[in-house]
């Protein structure tokens, strides 16, 4: 597969309809050793690219694995009584073919979900977070009803002190919400399967990451 290029123009303007669309913008201060934000298979395992697909709860209910936990909240607990679908399909740069992943998808930090997202929101890094439908958290003056006759976008952009990042753009209403533990949602929680409004884990969901280089021409 090969490895998207992305020229100074679209991140440019990427970063600046984030802004706008967005309600969460976070500026953290990137240490000078830290590593640079990038796509992870799993914790330290970084590849040049990865895909995940997640299952309905219809078809593909729960998740295998140990017992679910909210990683990326403070107090929140996981969804209880309610229907959800944390089962996944994977491929990477170590394998084109979809596998069957382990555990429940952006739970820890061994599938990419969870580990991609887990070095930005624990780190300082840059940051962008944007989603069309917060559901009011946090709430947005210029969109206190996103969803109906907004652009259907959501995802997050990160980058460190040189420039380099990535971009991952994934399709679940409400998340991510927050894009470091240092600005936590105030009355959502922010791990798939702990957010109760809405119940994002029901339907079928998609998750690609990109990065851009540190020298962009």
């Amino acid at each position: 597969m090969p490895r998207a290029r992305w020229n100074k123009g679209f991140v440019y303007g990427l970063a600046i309809y984030s802004a706008v669309l967005v309600a969460s913008f976070g500026l953290t201060a990137p240490s000078a050793d830290a590593q640079s934000p990038t796509r992870l298979l799993k914790k330290d395992r970084p590849v040049d690219w990865w895909f995940a697909f997640k299952f309905n709860a219809d078809r593909f209910p729960a998740c295998g694995g140990p017992q679910r936990s909210c990683p990326f909240d403070r107090d929140a607990t996981p969804l209880e009584g309610k229907p959800f679908g944390q089962q996944f399909v994977f491929a990477s740069q170590s394998d084109d073919t979809l596998a069957k992943g382990e555990g429940c998808i952006g739970d820890a930090t061994n599938d990419p979900v969870g580990a991609t997202f887990a070095q930005v929101y624990n780190g300082s890094y840059y940051y962008i977070v944007w989603n069309d439908q917060f559901y009011g958290d946090p709430k947005t003056p210029m969109c206190s009803s996103c969803g109906k006759g907004t652009a259907h976008s959501k995802g997050m952009l990160a980058w460190d002190d040189s420039g380099q990042g990535l971009v991952m753009q994934v399709t679940t209403p409400s998340w991510p919400g927050a894009g470091n533990k240092r600005f936590p949602r105030k009355e959502a929680a922010n791990t798939l399967g702990c957010i109760v409004k809405p119940n994002n884990v029901i339907y079928s969901q998609h998750f690609f990451p990109s990065s851009f280089p540190r020298t962009i021409s």
